[in-house]
């Protein structure tokens, strides 16, 4: 959602983010970089991270997202739904090897090495 304020302030901002956004959201790469572990062999990238809305006791949601591709650029994502306030997630076997037949299927090999980026658990 975008403000009022935020277009009057900010318009060409604003307005370039969108684009960008609809672009991702379209699968058009946005940036590129080379990376020398990528071309040596086969590697998928893993982000994780959980969220929480414990105030509410509503359910907290993993994000699950995995390269596909040798630049990092197209990816395989979805979300998980827990119980209030669970950091450990039951269900990440399922979305890695869902992860991983994805991958296979846009590289008809799976990944030689699998890295993984998780946000630090809470405390508590």
């Amino acid at each position: 959602m975008v403000t009022t304020r935020a277009l009057q302030k900010n318009a060409m901002s604003v307005a370039s983010k969108i684009l960008i956004q609809i672009q991702a959201k379209i699968g058009s790469v946005i940036w590129s970089i080379e990376y020398p572990i990528a071309k040596a062999r086969r590697v998928m990238l893993i982000g994780i991270d959980v969220y929480h809305k414990l105030v509410e006791k509503k359910n907290s949601l993993v994000g699950f997202c995995a390269t596909l591709d040798p630049a990092f650029e197209k990816y395989y994502s979805s979300v998980i739904i827990q119980r209030p306030g669970q950091e450990f997630c039951f269900k990440l076997k399922d979305a890695i090897v869902n992860a991983m037949n994805h991958y296979k299927q846009y590289n008809n090999a799976y990944p030689d090495s699998i890295i993984v980026y998780r946000d630090g658990v809470g405390e508590g």
